[in-house]
């Protein structure tokens, strides 16, 4: 995989069959959001918004870890980042919204405000 953000995210949109319209549905972020990452390798994006887009598109633990590390925002060693790497490894396939019901289980954040 690149080095460069936007362009893996490319890879791994269209790999996954993904238009920037359904990447933006499933990930719960605006078009314009999803354009940009895609078109942008300069600016520095929140972990959760990247969480979003492994979530999304169903990436095995180590393309997510991969994509984070990529974008410049690695998980660490925090409880939350634990949880985090825990539904990488063990939920990934699981839509957004069912990663949400976790988070907020587990007295977390839901990655987006739909939860």
């Amino acid at each position: 995989m690149t080095d460069d953000f936007s362009t893996a995210l490319n890879v791994l949109r269209i790999d996954r069959h993904l238009t920037i319209e359904a990447l933006a549905e499933k990930a719960m972020l605006s078009g314009r959001t999803i354009q940009r990452m895609c078109n942008c390798s300069v600016r520095r994006e929140k972990v959760e918004n990247i969480l979003r887009l492994c979530f999304a598109m169903n990436l095995e633990p180590e393309l997510s870890e991969k994509l984070l590390n990529i974008a410049g925002t690695p998980l660490m060693n925090t409880p939350e980042d634990m949880v985090y790497r825990m539904l990488l490894r063990d939920h990934y396939e699981c839509s957004l919204e069912d990663i949400n019901d976790i988070l907020v289980h587990e007295g977390l954040r839901p990655l987006s405000q739909s939860a």
